[in-house]
């Protein structure tokens, strides 16, 4: 069913359905004040808070299938009474017979008189619950909160304000160019963090007008820009460009629009040419250029936020990649010109439940090909996105391997019933041929290389994750004889798959002894993402001169890598993000040394996709140190994620992680890294054994180079 946001019936207001409602009321913290029940609302009048309150509501209804619910909240002269911040925090907790389809949290401000928040749910509800939370000291003449439910099968409302402007190309054109005029102003202009204006807040109200047909995109445009100076800063990057990289500068979005007049172009250019050194309320640097963490408001925890949140989210994202990414200029312009947004924006409004939502969200992280967020999200609901459907896992992994997908490993059971064993060759499923599956799966993941696609996809066991039916059908053949079988789909088989475990006996044994072991006795291995805090770390180095460093994992910081690496090597160009929004400049990075540090000790390193951010780092460290040291990088190219990570806060969505690689990594010739990799000097490449065995080519092969 579709759904929809329409006002067909009112609960909290029409007598009509009054016996359809039980309520009732609880102040938890005994405070004294009246409470006045008026149109089944939440009202305090003239009263005082010391400390914290909360105040809940609840509310039984006849089942409700899905529509939306409509909080009204009304702060009348709120002071605080003492130094401590007061802070204002609604929760709305719904559901169906236990089950939880709505719940949304968000912080209000004490200082504005009215608010209204949209909770769209898609699936039954027959409860909700209202909690009001005040922390701080503060006094007031009202406090009130105004439930409303809409729901019903009708479309009109929902076609009228959304559906039908979209369908138009000239509606959309101007809401990309709002969105763009939004995001230079953001991040080029100082006006909007010296005057702590809320730039979403703004947003919000533009939308809503258009969509209204209160205003034009036009006029919003007018209204944004006069949040800001029409003269150029002083002390602008006019005067200094010469020192910063220009290749991810590119606004020439600009003098291309039909939509802005020549005055609006005039004055945008004139911001976004000339954008002074400001310390912007959306970004944190710490006064350190090296890590950025950007301050957005992530308002609730809705799963589904309303249609002005979400495009407040798609506008915020776009405008992050085009002024903040330095890796902008790898993306072929797609956030530079009109294509991006113009496909995106009516898939944001049209996305009428969670997962058509959240596939929007991966389809968007998946255009900035980051490796630190290619898949930005748990395997099962990265799964659910891809298919906008819920998903079980078969319990059997099905690996990929060339064009083949083969079954590594399988539950007793599972395979007695089926007949299917490890080794069998999976074709179909549910009549689907497998190599249609993982195109489309691979093309949500957010790496340009397929090596990558194929290590996520088997890592994660996405193909034993399949869209969920009543019954399944499977396809596969097993000592060259075809057959196909039918099994129920049960939920069942999903408790089965997350039983099986994998059989890496490399990664097994590095955890059983803390990361370090002697491979005999002359050669130590060494993982550091399992260093033991007990384990006798230098002791170790120290008496070690044949030494496997295992850079497949993410180190967790236990062991120093520089001991294994001289001093003042110059082994990395860094591109960081300037004070100026598509700027870059450039530093120098050299390698350290250790306490441990010694010439005599021969060193393989292992790498391959799994090596991602960190461990490249450090592997383009240990190549500078080639040139003095016997060492040697073996394996296949790393991930190419380096960098440091850079989180994009969205509205809601609290299970995905939005990612960006936040610095730019050359070599110091200035060859690129990103989306490449560390490629090793000598090359293993993925074999059959190392897929469906778990058979250790790459670390075979190091002992076998190490001994010589």
């Amino acid at each position: 069913m579709r759904f929809v946001f329409t006002l067909l019936l009112t609960f909290f207001y029409t007598m009509n359905f009054a016996q359809e409602i039980e309520y009732s009321t609880n102040w938890v913290s005994g405070i004294k004040q009246q409470v006045i029940h008026k149109d089944r609302s939440l009202v305090l009048n003239n009263g005082s808070i010391k400390d914290s309150i909360m105040y809940s509501k609840y509310y039984k209804l006849k089942k409700v299938d899905k529509g939306q619910l409509t909080l009204d909240i009304i702060l009348k002269k709120v002071r605080p009474l003492s130094v401590n911040p007061v802070k204002f925090d609604i929760i709305v907790a719904g559901g169906n017979k236990g089950y939880t389809s709505i719940y949304y949290k968000t912080s209000i401000p004490f200082d504005k008189i009215s608010s209204k928040i949209y909770i769209p749910f898609e699936a039954e509800v027959d409860s909700i619950s209202v909690f009001f939370i005040s922390s701080g000291s503060s006094s007031f003449s009202k406090i009130e909160v105004r439930p409303e439910i809409q729901f019903g099968k009708t479309l009109r409302q929902w076609e009228e304000r959304f559906v039908t402007k979209i369908k138009s190309q000239e509606m959309v054109s101007n809401l990309v160019e709002l969105a763009q005029t939004w995001g230079a102003i953001k991040y080029n202009s100082p006006s909007i963090s010296y005057n702590d204006i809320d730039w979403d807040e703004i947003l919000f109200e533009r939308l809503y007008k258009i969509f209204a047909d209160i205003e034009t995109p036009k006029q919003s445009i007018d209204i944004l820009l006069s949040y800001v100076s029409s003269k150029p800063d002083t002390a602008s990057i006019g005067l200094k460009s010469d020192s910063l990289i220009l290749e991810n500068l590119d606004n020439s979005w600009i003098q291309k629009s039909s939509l802005l007049s020549a005055i609006q172009k005039k004055r945008l250019q004139i911001i976004v040419d000339n954008p002074p050194a400001f310390k912007n309320k959306y970004i944190d640097r710490s006064d350190n250029l090296v890590y950025t963490k950007l301050q957005e408001k992530t308002l609730h925890k809705n799963t589904l936020p309303n249609v002005y949140e979400r495009l407040v989210n798609l506008f915020r994202y776009c405008n992050i990649i085009k002024y903040l990414y330095p890796y902008k200029y790898t993306l072929s312009g797609q956030f530079d010109n009109d294509s991006l947004l113009e496909e995106l924006i009516p898939k944001f409004i049209n996305a009428t439940t969670t997962l058509e939502y959240n596939k929007q969200l991966v389809l968007l992280n998946s255009t900035i090909k980051d490796g630190h967020s290619a898949i930005p999200t748990s395997s099962i609901g990265f799964i659910h996105s891809v298919y906008g459907n819920f998903a079980i896992g078969l319990p059997m992994h099905i690996k990929k391997f060339k064009q083949d997908f083969i079954v590594t490993n399988i539950d007793s059971s599972f395979s007695k019933t089926t007949g299917i064993q490890i080794g069998s060759f999976i074709d179909r499923i549910n009549g689907v041929p497998l190599h249609e599956s993982y195109q489309k799966i691979t093309s949500y993941i957010g790496s340009p290389r397929p090596d990558v696609h194929q290590y996520l996809v088997n890592r994660e066991k996405l193909m034993s994750l399949i869209p969920i039916s009543d019954t399944i059908d499977i396809s596969y053949s097993t000592n060259k004889i075809d057959k196909t079988i039918k099994i129920k789909g049960d939920i069942s088989l999903s408790r089965l798959f997350s039983k099986l475990k994998d059989n890496n006996a490399t990664l097994q044994k590095s955890i059983e002894h803390h990361g370090i072991y002697n491979i005999d006795d002359s050669i130590t291995y060494i993982n550091p993402a399992h260093i033991d805090t007990s384990t006798a770390i230098n002791a170790w180095i120290n008496h070690s001169n044949k030494i496997i460093l295992d850079l497949r994992n993410y180190p967790n910081g236990k062991l120093d890598i520089q001991s294994f690496i001289s001093p003042d090597l110059l082994f990395a160009k860094t591109q960081k993000l300037s004070h100026y929004p598509q700027r870059l400049i450039e530093s120098d990075i050299t390698t350290t040394g250790g306490a441990n540090y010694r010439h005599s000790r021969k060193i393989v390193v292992l790498i391959s996709e799994a090596s991602r951010s960190n461990p490249e780092f450090l592997a383009m460290a240990l190549r500078a140190a080639q040139r003095s040291d016997d060492i040697t990088i073996i394996g296949r190219n790393s991930m190419g994620a380096d960098g440091n990570v850079v989180t994009i806060p969205l509205i809601g969505s609290p299970t995905f992680r939005f990612w960006y690689t936040g610095t730019r990594i050359l070599y110091p010739d200035h060859g690129e890294t990103h989306g490449i990799g560390i490629k090793p000097d000598i090359y293993v490449p993925l074999t059959e054994e190392e897929v469906t065995m778990g058979v250790d080519s790459i670390l075979n092969n190091a002992i076998d180079i190490i001994r010589k």
